[in-house]
């Protein structure tokens, strides 16, 4: 702590209430040397401030009475200066320290950007809304956890990719991972940071890149059924599946843009991801693999890909059963009513018991622990 003046005659300060005219303001600090070569933290005001500076400092000149003075530098209520004045200083002035040989680089850093950012334009509050600490061995485990379940969920994609679709699959499966590649190399880009929300976005963009392989392949698989022959097969099943894969990407990025936009901190690392990842998607889905589909009938003679109901028929039987889903449809309509009600009656119950709304909403503290 540190006793100073705020009185008119020995401070200068900015007030809520004062004409814009009277404001003054600090252009610029910047680092430069003394006469011997010691490092100094330059400093220049505007005219206004240049005036009532040089007033001030001119009061308090070393051989005044009760001199010599320090000046001392205010922001947000906290000292970053405390220099001893040794002349009138007016438009621009110099604050020197540190030792013999001026400032250290790192106390130079520091000072000219404090000074060069200025005050906060409203008080902070002492009582932070949120604070939030992880220990290294949380994030640790957290770390692996990511990285476990995003494993997971290649090995797991991969297997129904290459074990459905053959091939294909194996495409799929490459563009994938490709996917991932491109997500990692923008949010490097971007200079953006991972959190379990972003981590969570990369899966979800995995599953997303297959279903948009998945709606080509499908439409390949009854092209070939038709008879037609690969090329033709391959060209028509991108053009049809092109509309569905565009929509249903295209929504999700507007939910992506919304979540970025107006979210906490981890929800826009979810967002972000979740953009990159659909943007990774398009182009591997409707590029990366027709350009290694064509490559593989251009110049390894490929003229079939099969699948799992290409190569057992009884499968592709049982794909497509033969149930009056209509004729059905009053017991499903109170199955679903039924369903329906009983879940809005449990969530009724338990946010009148205040279950539903986690410390987020609610306000409280969580502490977690590993035993």
């Amino acid at each position: 702590y540190l006793l100073a003046w705020t009185r008119a005659d020995k401070s200068m300060r900015n007030k809520p209430g004062d004409d814009s005219a009277a404001r003054w303001s600090l252009q610029q600090a910047y680092t430069t040397q003394g006469p011997s070569g010691e490092s100094l933290v330059a400093f220049s005001f505007d005219p206004v401030g240049a005036s009532l500076f040089g007033d001030l400092t001119g009061r308090h000149r070393p051989e005044s009475p009760n001199g010599p003075f320090d000046l001392v530098a205010v922001l947000d209520n906290k000292v970053i200066s405390n220099a001893s004045l040794r002349d009138r200083i007016g438009a621009h002035g110099t604050i020197s320290g540190g030792g013999a040989g001026g400032f250290s680089r790192a106390e130079l850093d520091y000072l000219v950007r404090t000074l060069n950012a200025g005050a906060l334009p409203a008080q902070l509050d002492e009582e932070p809304l949120v604070e939030r600490t992880v220990g290294p061995q949380l994030g640790a485990d957290n770390l692996r956890a990511g990285f476990i379940a995003c494993l997971f969920g290649i090995v797991i994609v991969g297997i129904f990719l290459i074990g459905y679709y053959f091939l294909a699959g194996v495409v799929a499966l490459a563009a994938v991972l490709l996917n991932i590649l491109l997500i990692l190399a923008g949010m490097s880009a971007l200079g953006a940071t991972f959190t379990l929300a972003g981590v969570a976005g990369i899966i979800l963009t995995i599953g997303m890149a297959v279903d948009s392989n998945v709606l080509i392949f499908e439409r390949l698989r009854e092209e070939q059924q038709r008879g037609l022959s690969l090329r033709m097969a391959m060209r028509n099943a991108y053009d049809r599946a092109f509309s569905a894969i565009l929509d249903s990407n295209v929504t999700a990025a507007i939910t992506g843009v919304i979540l970025y936009a107006i979210g906490t901190e981890d929800v826009k690392g979810f967002g972000l991801t979740l953009l990159l990842g659909i943007v990774a998607s398009l182009f591997t889905s409707l590029f990366v693999t027709k350009t290694i589909f064509a490559w593989l009938i251009n110049h390894r003679g490929v003229d079939r890909l099969g699948s799992l109901p290409l190569r057992f028929p009884k499968w592709d039987q049982m794909l497509k059963p033969n149930i009056d889903w209509m004729g059905k449809r009053y017991i499903f309509l109170g199955a679903s009513a039924a369903f329906i009600a009983v879940g809005l009656i449990l969530f009724g119950v338990n946010f009148a018991k205040g279950r539903v709304l986690d410390i987020e909403f609610a306000g409280g503290t969580v502490v977690q622990f590993n035993l």
